[in-house]
């Protein structure tokens, strides 16, 4: 049909579709609990893996698919957005009886294990092959199915579970296209019928089958998101280098005349809309380089990053920086940065990379890497990383070297006996007992995350994160079982400021100076300072401190970081792969804090610990430039989990005409200093007090907490002080 240009009327497509994101339109859908329960139900003959594959499939057959008003990228995502009653696997259901009752009384097909959420999967497969491509490799696999080789036949369910879900996530986008066509036919406006008939040859196609245009990428990357949220409850799942993914489309779109640059801002704007959770830490990553090194920003960079700004929302967005890239490029996230209050946070391939070449994987697919919710690496489509499966409070650990492994909080034995203080005649004795109760915290938290693996790979398959996971079709193994190309474990260490600061004071005024005998401190810590306020002014102002570039305390964090990411060397997890180390608190900073007694520093029992790879919290007394000295001598390539920096500037400091490039200079420096990661808060303090007395007027301001972003008023008292109490440095 066609349509006379003068008919077809404008319309403020984004300012609409963005009213609508809090107002209802994503009502509680119940749709996934009750199918996914009918699918297990109706596939009890099968083995584990196809009843999975079954049950998921039940879900994407016949689930409803409503198509909202002017939306252009089309997939309903109120399922996953009300988590709480749609995952009975995972106990999480609403009122629906019979829904729990068929889980209380099959708890072996529960959820358990520790590969949930935190992925990016390989949707440049996706949009390639799309799930028909997929399922070809399975379905040769099934075609030249030896009978008398008993491996292969065990393999014989997984590739039928592959076939049975490609199916399905194909029959997925083709609802979509029905609906799209039923919606056109009734369609009055005639703009509005135009699009649902472009909506519905895009659904037609894809995710069945390869994108041909840059608009069907975009409607495949969605479905395969929102798919991988079905499969289980929305946490961190991302998407990774969107503009790699879409600049090949783009640029044949655009030069055969097919799609404009407003067109493709617009189908980008309605994208990021789709994404967007109030809670998010759905990561998209920007820039970078190519497989052979080159600069690998383009049009869709710039273009993503725009769109994103436009909105004003909470949407996690990273920015790749290395030596050769392009200078307008880092000067404008350093310009977004300067407004958007932290995003996008900024990753550096000059410590990425190299980390993950340390452990193995080949340059080419480093160079690919793209990172998960906060700070998390992983390489798309080829990894299972299980990130932040575990942390380990460094700080506690000192805290129990300096106390036979007792709590000085609660006097329990939570660390190893690693006898009495009042018998170490050296600074070595005290650092041999830290790294006891390092190697002691970690060997107890190991076996768990290895029984958490096997329980989840005999209890909890994924088959559509398996499909879109390289290699696991190929070695005939879901990935929780050790399909995927590289298999990797996450653990946090943190608290690394508080330990060195700490081992500072011990090493200069008790075996250097001998100012103090090592129990002077310990006595003051298991009393929490009381009545040593004198003693704790000597330990916070005679010894020097991390973060102001000091090589005396310096030196000490370096060596603390090295020696946790070499403590995990020695560990395999049970699909055969490595444990990478993260230099991350997250939110554990403030809320492990407050389990942990004073320490040597002259930080109180209960008080939130230095965040990351931070200083504490107001320490940092010579600069943003000495800050970040200091920060970048430790070797982040060791850690190829992630690293993360959070810094603070006054808004006063990016004020004027080179406000921008002072920040851009910034970053980058730090940077090619060897640091790995960074993030802003450009905020004043006195605005942040006066929201805390006046919330109402305050719900927009956004700030960085740990890796992700929220808004101020929300966060809870304790971490907006945290947040306040750090140094608002001027450039």
């Amino acid at each position: 049909m066609s349509v006379a240009v003068e008919e077809i009327q404008e319309v403020d497509r984004i300012s609409f579709l963005k009213e609508r994101l809090p107002s209802g339109i994503r009502e509680t859908c119940v749709d996934r609990a009750i199918l996914i329960t009918e699918g297990y139900k109706n596939a009890v003959a099968d083995p584990i893996i196809v009843r999975r594959a079954k049950a998921l499939a039940n879900v994407l057959n016949n689930m409803a698919v409503r198509i909202f008003d002017e939306e252009l990228i089309v997939g309903d995502q109120s399922v996953s957005q009300q988590a709480g009653h749609n995952y009975p696997e995972f106990g999480l259901w609403g009122e629906q009886t019979e829904v729990a009752k068929f889980w209380q009384e099959n708890p072996r097909l529960r959820a358990v294990g520790s590969l949930f959420g935190h992925t990016v999967p390989g949707f440049q497969k996706l949009i390639n092959k799309g799930f028909n491509g997929i399922k070809a490799e399975a379905q040769a696999k099934l075609d030249n199915l030896d009978p008398t080789d008993a491996d292969e036949l065990a393999k014989e369910p997984f590739w039928r579970a592959m076939v049975i879900i490609c199916d399905a996530a194909g029959n997925f986008g083709k609802r979509y296209s029905q609906k799209a066509m039923e919606m056109a036919e009734t369609e009055t406006d005639p703009r509005r019928k135009l699009e649902l008939e472009r909506i519905a040859e895009a659904c037609a196609q894809v995710p069945y089958g390869p994108a041909r245009n840059f608009y069907e990428a975009l409607q495949s990357l969605w479905f395969g998101h929102l798919m991988s949220e079905l499969e289980d409850p929305p946490n961190a799942h991302s998407i990774g280098r969107i503009d790699q993914m879409l600049y090949p489309l783009y640029e044949k779109d655009v030069e055969s005349g097919i799609l404009t640059r407003d067109e493709a801002y617009e189908l980008l704007q309605c994208f990021a809309l789709k994404i967007w959770k109030s809670y998010d830490v759905q990561d998209t990553m920007l820039g970078g380089q190519t497989s052979d090194g080159k600069d690998a920003v383009n049009e869709v960079s710039f273009l993503y990053l725009e769109a994103v700004e436009s909105l004003d929302l909470h949407l996690q967005i990273s920015a790749r920086y290395h030596k050769n890239i392009d200078r307008n490029f880092w000067r404008k996230v350093a310009e977004v940065n300067s407004r958007r209050r932290g995003l996008p946070q900024m990753f550096s391939d000059e410590a990425i990379i190299p980390a993950l070449v340390k452990k193995g994987i080949p340059i080419e697919e480093a160079r690919d890497y793209a990172i998960i919710g906060c700070i998390e690496v992983t390489i798309p489509g080829r990894c299972d990383p299980r990130v932040v499966n575990h942390y380990t409070n460094m700080a506690k650990c000192l805290e129990f070297a300096l106390n036979d492994g007792v709590c000085m909080m609660t006097g329990g034995q939570g660390g190893a006996k690693t006898g009495d203080p009042a018998k170490f005649t050296s600074y070595e004795d005290v650092w041999e007992a830290y790294k006891t109760q390092i190697a002691y915290d970690v060997r107890n938290a190991v076996p768990h995350m290895h029984r958490a693996e096997i329980e989840q790979r005999e209890r909890f398959p994924m088959p559509i994160l398996s499909a879109l996971t390289d290699d696991c079709i190929g070695k005939g193994i879901d990935i929780t079982a050790g399909g995927a190309r590289y298999n990797s474990t996450g653990i946090c260490g943190y608290g690394m400021a508080n330990v060195g600061d700490s081992l500072a004071v011990i090493k200069k005024l008790v075996f250097e100076e001998k100012r103090l005998n090592l129990m002077d401190i310990v006595e003051a810590m298991r009393i929490n300072f009381d009545g040593k306020e004198s003693l704790r002014q000597m330990i916070l102002n005679d010894v020097p401190k991390y973060g102001n570039d000091e090589g005396y305390v310096d030196s000490i964090v370096v060596e603390v970081c090295r020696h946790f990411c070499d403590e995990l060397e020695q560990y395999r997890n049970p699909r055969g792969g490595k444990y990478h180390a993260h230099l991350f608190s997250f939110v554990t900073a403030v809320y492990n804090g407050s389990v942990t007694g004073a320490l040597p520093d002259g930080r109180k029992a209960g008080e939130p610990l230095a965040n990351s790879l931070a200083p504490q919290q107001g320490r940092d007394r010579n600069g943003i430039t000495a800050m970040l000295k200091s920060i970048s001598k430790i070797d982040q390539t060791l850690a190829a989990a992630g690293t993360s920096l959070i810094f603070d500037i006054h808004p006063s400091a990016l004020s004027g005409e080179n406000g921008v490039e002072k920040l851009a200079q910034l970053t980058k420096t730090y940077f090619d200093l060897g640091g790995g990661h960074a993030e802003c808060n450009i905020v004043d303090e006195k605005i942040l007090r006066i929201a805390q007395k006046e919330p109402e007027k305050y719900r927009h301001l956004s700030v960085r907490v740990a890796g992700y972003s929220a808004y101020f008023v929300n966060l809870d008292s304790s971490m907006q002080e945290h947040i306040i109490q750090k140094t608002k440095n001027i450039l």
